[in-house]
């Protein structure tokens, strides 16, 4: 939450709008984020054009980590990639989220844990200050987040540490 509030990325992103199903209303919206690099085909193309962007980003992480101190810049930059791809391989494809109907996924704040198992979205939405603020969230991409939280699960503690750690400083 705290992240969101200040503009360095997450594994979502938050935006307010107005909703594309009642224009005389703003909404909250939940989408798929997290990535360094622009789109999930930077990290899961294979051919040498992607693979020289994923080469130089990986370099980038390393010096900005450095610059940081952190002193295991390269293992936290394998860490983060790794983590990265991970999000990538969840994330919809432009074409997917370019479907208004499909993107549309108006869930209550309440019901978004039961979406999420293991991820308190009711935590997150007092940190950010949009608890009290509105009862429902629109979920771009709902599968997206099933996976997230299934990757909060499975990643380890350090690996999570040095990809915030670089989101901060990177933004």
């Amino acid at each position: 939450a705290h992240c969101n509030r200040i503009g360095a990325g997450v594994p979502y992103d938050l935006d307010i709008q107005a909703d594309p199903k009642d224009s005389t209303r703003y909404a909250v919206v939940l989408s798929q984020s997290g990535l360094g690099l622009p789109d999930r085909d930077y990290y899961l193309k294979d051919d040498a054009h992607f693979q020289a962007i994923r080469t130089g980003y990986r370099d980038h992480i390393v010096k900005l980590l450095a610059l940081a101190g952190e002193p295991a810049a390269e293992t936290s930059a394998g860490e983060i990639i790794a983590l990265e791809t991970r999000l990538a391989r969840l994330q919809w494809t432009r074409v997917e989220n370019r479907d208004p109907v499909k993107t549309y996924n108006k869930q209550s704040l309440n019901r978004l844990d039961a979406l999420t198992p293991g991820y308190s979205w009711k935590t997150w939405a007092t940190g950010i200050r949009i608890a009290g603020r509105t009862d429902a969230v629109i979920v771009a991409q709902p599968s997206y987040l099933d996976g997230f939280a299934k990757a909060v699960d499975a990643l380890p503690l350090d690996a999570w540490k040095a990809y915030f750690k670089y989101r901060v400083v990177a933004s």
